[in-house]
């Protein structure tokens, strides 16, 4: 179905300017264990925010206990993108890993694991977007040179670079459907009804 971009997304935007610094600090100045447990706490919160936006009733779901895994099927069930399955399940091991185990490390094959899990297009973001960064700025946060490939980045560095790209996605995805919820609303009111009970902005 297409959709006009030019629809404002408040709920969306004020999502992504209320979270951003936190998820940030999180991802970057956080220890291994702040980073996965934190970020997997963001990333479920735009998960959520998806599924209010495409649910009639929300809150009646959070009245029970569901897992992150269910809330990813449910979130595919309600028209989320299917390649952002494998990185969200992905994630939702890390930090089940993460989060019973003190002694819990990221190595090269956890991140060899989680970008393979990324779609090919969503592979060619994350490398396209670190060149844009090795370009912009060739020296690290400790002032070494960056390696050639994101795939060579210490373990912390590349599960921030994979977990912001995911990140990134899924607001995309609640922009998407902030604007066919507000397509829907003013179809309905043009009809002399109502969408879900709403009335358009």
């Amino acid at each position: 179905m297409a959709h006009d971009d030019s629809i404002p997304t408040p709920i969306a935007d004020e999502f992504m300017q209320t979270n951003n610094d936190d998820f940030y600090t999180s991802v970057l100045n956080e220890d291994t264990i702040g980073k996965v447990v934190r970020s997997q706490i963001h990333i479920e919160a735009a998960l959520n925010a998806f599924l209010e936006m495409r649910m009639y009733d929300f809150p009646a779901l959070e009245k029970h206990v569901i897992d992150f895994e269910l809330r990813i099927m449910m979130a595919l069930a309600l028209g989320l993108n299917p390649s952002l399955k494998g990185p969200l399940k992905n994630l939702g091991n890390l930090r089940n890993r993460f989060a019973h185990k003190l002694d819990a490390t990221l190595d090269k094959g956890d991140m060899n694991n989680l970008f393979k899990s990324f779609s090919a297009e969503d592979k060619k973001l994350i490398s396209d977007h670190y060149t844009k960064i090795k370009k912009l700025n060739p020296l690290n946060s400790e002032g070494e040179r960056r390696p050639d490939s994101h795939s060579a980045m210490k373990p912390e560095d590349r599960f921030a670079l994979y977990v912001a790209t995911l990140r990134a996605a899924l607001l995309a995805a609640l922009k998407l459907a902030e604007r066919l919820e507000f397509q829907f609303t003013k179809w309905a009111e043009a009809d002399g009804k109502e969408w879900r009970g709403k009335k358009a902005r």
